[in-house]
């Protein structure tokens, strides 16, 4: 038989599930308490394989950072490209950890024409992109900034 508090007569809370709910609150207040954790931590570096679409990607480095937080992996790249060699097509590097699924991400070329980056994260561990207007971005000199968001495996 369940027991009430009561005020002014009326029944305000079945005392058999307090402690029940104690415990569910407990445990919510520790997973935020970690999840505040992994928040708070710095980014781990990491260094991404950049590859061209078609072709081979001539003198270039690499740069990159992420944060995962549960299931979602925040990134930041930085790539620079002193000679493009025979690259065409789009710009790939690979990722930290694996994508559920496609996710878009943004940048810009950030040295000769400062231009706007769209790309997207594949269904796996890369990212790849282009020029907003979707030309090939490599070329002699260049410097890309690339971040975006995705959940991981």
């Amino acid at each position: 038989m369940a027991h009430y508090g009561t005020r002014a007569g009326r029944r305000i809370c079945d005392l058999t599930t307090v402690d029940t709910s104690i415990a569910a609150l407990e445990s919510d207040v520790a997973a935020l308490e970690a999840v505040d954790t992994a928040a708070a931590a710095a980014w781990t570096p990491y260094t991404p394989i950049v590859t061209a679409a078609s072709g081979t990607l001539g003198t270039h480095s690499a740069t990159g950072s992420y944060k995962t937080i549960g299931k979602t992996t925040h990134f930041r790249l930085s790539i620079a490209i002193t000679a493009n060699g025979t690259g065409s097509g789009f710009i790939s590097a690979s990722l930290p950890n694996t994508a559920v699924a496609e996710h878009a991400v943004s940048g810009r070329e950030n040295a000769t024409t400062f231009r706007a980056l769209a790309g997207r994260v594949d269904a796996g561990a890369t990212v790849s992109f282009n020029y907003y207007d979707n030309t090939y971005p490599g070329a002699n000199g260049t410097a890309f900034l690339l971040s975006g968001v995705y959940e991981n495996t």
